[in-house]
């Protein structure tokens, strides 16, 4: 009824501004019926039908060697304490 439909909405709503807002979004996410232990990790909504979001691997290759990149340099700042 009413309520499936607010929550959906709501629900929606949180996903597509968690980008944008993640604190705000991931308390009010946390005090509604849920799947999922974290808006972070919840899917991207999806029009009903919608093929899935097409996953560009040559990009998330590189950001995870950018990840790598900004890990060890964080890692040497600490070692060595280097003040930024």
């Amino acid at each position: 009824g009413a309520r499936r439909t607010l929550v959906y909405v709501l629900d929606t709503a949180l996903r597509l501004l968690h980008p944008f807002m993640p604190y705000v979004t991931e308390t009010l996410w946390q005090r509604m019926p849920r799947e999922g232990e974290t808006l972070m990790l919840a899917p991207w909504p999806l029009k009903p039908g919608a093929p899935a979001l097409a996953v560009d691997d040559e990009a998330v290759s590189q950001f995870e060697l950018f990840q790598e990149v900004v890990r060890a340099v964080r890692n040497a700042r600490a070692e060595y304490k280097v003040e930024p």
